[in-house]
């Protein structure tokens, strides 16, 4: 009696080989897309925390910009009028939390400040600036901190559309970008 076999030992490692490319796949489709910050928002009336590097000052000033303060010799990235860039890849790392300490009126529903928030963070800017550089007044609306992947910290201010923030580098970051009514 002749006992012929079948070829399922090369038909298995095919099957593994499918199997483990569909997994690195699957998993490499899953570090592209950047997973979104956690926000949290201080209760209405809680006592905000101090900015970095503000000394333990907390900062209670009208004034827009005010806890935008460059923390490190980092220069402002200079991008082109041409080529935009999001707020969040202007801030230079992945962000995993926004805690806002401190916010206007206007806002009644934590719901809506997250969802401003995200909407910020995507938005698109081609103006990038060191400092103030626009022409119109603006009152603080949001202020909160940013935490890093690698935990270091900066500040954050967003007033209808205007935007500062520490970047990972320590460079204070101006920017304005359009946004579509989320209040």
């Amino acid at each position: 009696m002749v006992v012929r076999r079948i070829p399922i030992f090369r038909s298995r490692r095919i099957l593994i080989l499918v199997g483990v490319t569909i997994a690195c796949a699957w998993i490499a489709l899953g570090q592209e897309k950047s997973a979104e910050p956690e926000i949290v928002i201080a209760a209405k009336g809680a006592r905000p925390s101090p900015p970095p590097g503000a000394g333990g000052i907390i900062v209670l000033s009208e004034s827009f910009g005010s806890t935008c303060k460059r923390t490190s010799d980092a220069k402002t990235p200079q991008i082109d009028s041409v080529t935009q860039t999001s707020i969040a890849e202007a801030m230079g790392a992945p962000v995993t939390r926004i805690t806002i300490s401190s916010r206007g009126r206007s806002w009644k529903k934590d719901g809506d400040i997250r969802r401003h928030i995200l909407q910020v963070l995507s938005a698109r800017t081609n103006e990038l600036a060191p400092g103030i550089d626009w022409d119109e007044g603006v009152a603080t609306d949001l202020i909160g901190t940013i935490q890093f992947a690698d935990g270091k910290v900066g500040s954050f201010e967003e007033s209808g559309g205007h935007v500062c923030f520490n970047a990972h580098s320590g460079a204070a970051i101006f920017a304005r970008v359009q946004l579509k009514a989320s209040q």
